[in-house]
């Protein structure tokens, strides 16, 4: 994991989010919470993370909602997705695939498999992050 790699996770379980937050910003993410689908959008524009953690099941919009709103704007990078769901329905992972590349990881989870799926999301996607370098 680089330094200012950032991570939003949109999820209504506060609990939860919080959770997997304190995993990721104790490996060095920098970590965003969006309680609901409009809240993920607006914070993926306004923070670029690199990573999109998206609860399926959450208020204003299911999380599929997200990526689909993002790419079309063309002002801004689409990041990695992974998708969160307890919802193990045929229909759910049916809908999952048709929404491009992602990761779909089942609920519950332990916050360090979200930490795994992250970094190789990271990895594959050779996400190049802004470093501010000191002199």
């Amino acid at each position: 994991m680089s330094k200012g790699s950032r991570v939003l996770i949109a999820d209504d379980n506060r609990q939860f989010a919080q959770a997997v937050g304190a995993r990721l910003a104790s490996a060095g993410y920098e970590v965003f919470l969006a309680g609901d689908a409009y809240n993920a959008l607006v914070g993926t524009v306004r923070e670029r993370p690199h990573v999109l953690l998206l609860d399926i099941h959450m208020p204003a919009g299911e999380g599929f909602s997200v990526p689909e709103r993002l790419s079309k704007m063309t002002h801004v990078q689409p990041p990695a997705v992974i998708y969160l769901t307890g919802d193990r329905g045929e229909q759910t992972r049916q809908q999952a695939d048709a929404c491009g590349p992602h990761t779909l990881l089942y609920k519950p989870m332990a916050p360090e498999d979200v930490l795994d799926a992250v970094n190789a999301a990271m990895e594959q996607n050779k996400v190049c992050v802004d470093v501010e370098i000191e002199r």
